[in-house]
C-alpha cells in the first residue's frame, strides 16, 4: 500500500520514518502522563497540607477559648478574693483589727524574690513599715493569680504541643 503512494521511497527509510515517530510520540506521550501524575500528586498533598493546617487552627482556637475561660475564672477568683481582704480588716467597733506589723525585712525579701535579686539582711530589718496587712495581702493575692495565668498558660502550650506531636 505505501509503496502505490511513495513509490520512490524505499520501504526501510518508511518503517525507520515509523519507528521514529512512534518513539517520538510515545516519549511525548510519557512525559504528558509523567507531569500529570506529579501535578495530581502535589495537589493531593497540597489538600493534605491544608487539612491538616486547618485541624491545627481549629485545635489552637479551641485551646485559645479554654485558656480565656480560665484566665477569665481566675481573674473572678482574683477580684473576690481583693474584695474581701479590705473586709476582713475593716474597722468595725464591734470587731477588733488584728494588730500586725510588717516589718522592713519582709517587704526586703518579698521584694528580692519577686524580682529574683540577692538578698542580705541589713541593720533596719527590724524597723516597721507604714504598710498594713491588707496592702500585703492584696499583693499577695495579685501576684498569685498573675501566676496562675502563666501555669494555665504553660499548661495549655503543653497540651497543645502533646496533641500536635501525635499527628
Amino acid at each position: 500500500m505505501w509503496t502505490n503512494l511513495l513509490p520512490s521511497v524505499d520501504s526501510l527509510a518508511v518503517k525507520l520514518l515509523a519507528v521514529i515517530f512512534v518513539f517520538v510520540s510515545g516519549l511525548f506521550m510519557g512525559h504528558h502522563l509523567t507531569a500529570k501524575l506529579y501535578d495530581a500528586k502535589e495537589q493531593k498533598v497540597e489538600m493534605v497540607v491544608e487539612v491538616k493546617k486547618e485541624a491545627i487552627e481549629r485545635q489552637g482556637d479551641v485551646i485559645v477559648a479554654k485558656y480565656v475561660k480560665k484566665t477569665k475564672k481566675l481573674t473572678d477568683n482574683l477580684q473576690t478574693t481583693q474584695q474581701q481582704i479590705p473586709e476582713a480588716f475593716a474597722k468595725d467597733e464591734t470587731t477588733p483589727v488584728p494588730s500586725c506589723t510588717i516589718p522592713r525585712g519582709f517587704v526586703r525579701l518579698f521584694n528580692d524574690s519577686a524580682t529574683g535579686g540577692a538578698s542580705a539582711p541589713d541593720g533596719t530589718d527590724a524597723d516597721t513599715t507604714d504598710l498594713d496587712l491588707a496592702t500585703v495581702l492584696e499583693i499577695l493575692t495579685a501576684n498569685n493569680a498573675r501566676y496562675n495565668e502563666v501555669r494555665e498558660q504553660l499548661i495549655e502550650l503543653q497540651e497543645f504541643e502533646r496533641q500536635a506531636t501525635k499527628k
